[in-house]
């Protein structure tokens, strides 16, 4: 059966295009087919089968019509299918797309030059990873490396990735049946001034949520501290927003006893 595309997306039904083959299926046989070959990473396939996209719409195979408030996956905000994008993965297609990890291509010089020009003068050098799990083990072990300790300090309600450390450093996600963690992390509660978790008031809790983690942290530690790693806003704990000064204080105290600040814009 020979299937022609719809233009205007609306009323697509099961003309809609897929992988660039025509589904000849509903969106929920489709999605039943996708629960039983593939594998779930944090959440069920238990939406819509999405056949295209556009801008901040998404059509599914019935040709329903979506708004996408999340722009995919929270962490890249440039919408679906934005013609400059499209139009440089295409030039990236014609020239190079993949190479070994000892080689590299103009295209990133010209990327990590430009992300160089951007922050202070003293970060002068980028890595380019495919996740931000990897991200954070990245930059996990580079404080290991470097500090020569072991201890890892998070927040509470935080984000930072569902792979080994990454995991092992996010506490507001899905622990339960993935132990024993990697040794040496810790937390210290969530500066959620809206529902303080230790009943204070700020500004004159004098960030209490600091000083009682790190009284705990101090009590447990071995001597071997490596990181602390935080959102400058927690994302899946509650998009909360640490208060003024919180950072000035907690680099204060990560000083204090020589553990590196990690800043992970998780989403």
């Amino acid at each position: 059966m020979t299937l022609e595309p719809t233009v205007s997306g609306k009323g697509a039904g099961k003309s809609a295009a897929i992988g660039g083959r025509w589904a000849a299926q509903s969106s929920s046989e489709l999605a039943a087919r996708a629960q039983r070959v593939l594998m779930r990473i944090g959440n069920n396939f238990d939406g819509p089968v999405i056949a295209r996209s556009q801008g901040a719409r998404l059509w599914d195979a019935d040709g329903k019509e979506y708004l996408d408030f999340g722009s995919g996956q929270l962490c890249a905000t440039v919408g679906h299918n934005h013609p400059h994008v499209v139009a440089a993965l295409q030039r990236a297609g014609a020239s190079v797309i993949h190479l070994d990890t000892k080689l590299v291509s103009e295209d990133v010089i010209l990327l990590a030059e430009r992300l160089v020009a951007m922050v202070p003068s003293s970060l002068n050098r980028v890595t380019f990873v495919n996740t931000g799990s990897e991200s954070t083990e990245l930059a996990i072990k580079a404080a290991k490396r470097f500090t020569k300790g072991f201890e890892v300090v998070g927040i509470a309600r935080s984000f930072h990735g569902l792979t080994g450390q990454a995991a092992a450093s996010t506490y507001s996600y899905r622990r339960s049946g993935y132990g024993p963690q990697p040794p040496g992390h810790f937390a210290i509660p969530a500066p959620y001034c809206y529902r303080c978790p230790l009943g204070q008031t700020y500004p004159t809790c004098q960030f209490a949520c600091i000083k009682t983690g790190f009284d705990l942290y101090d009590a447990q530690s071995v001597g071997a501290p490596a990181a602390f790693i935080a959102e400058p806003i927690l994302s899946s704990g509650g998009i909360i927003e640490p208060p003024a000064g919180y950072f000035a204080e907690l680099k204060r105290q990560c000083l204090e006893r020589g553990l590196l600040l990690i800043l992970d814009e998780a989403q």
